[in-house]
């Protein structure tokens, strides 16, 4: 089997496993409310917030 296609067995395979992830995380939850998407409610400091954002930026560009 190529490699290309072991690479794309293995991202289309992540790709389910989070979908899975996050339908099961979001069962049961009301998806209308702006507090479902507030990190911790706000109470978070500015430097904390850049972190996440960094590490979600850059997990994404490295995948």
């Amino acid at each position: 089997m190529p490699g290309w296609q072991i690479a794309l067995i293995m991202m289309v395979g992540y790709l389910v496993i989070a979908l899975i992830v996050g339908v099961m995380a979001g069962r049961g939850r009301d998806g209308s409310s702006l507090d479902e998407f507030d990190v911790a409610g706000g109470k978070l400091s500015l430097f904390v917030m850049w972190f996440l954002m960094g590490g979600a930026v850059f997990s994404a560009f490295s995948f």
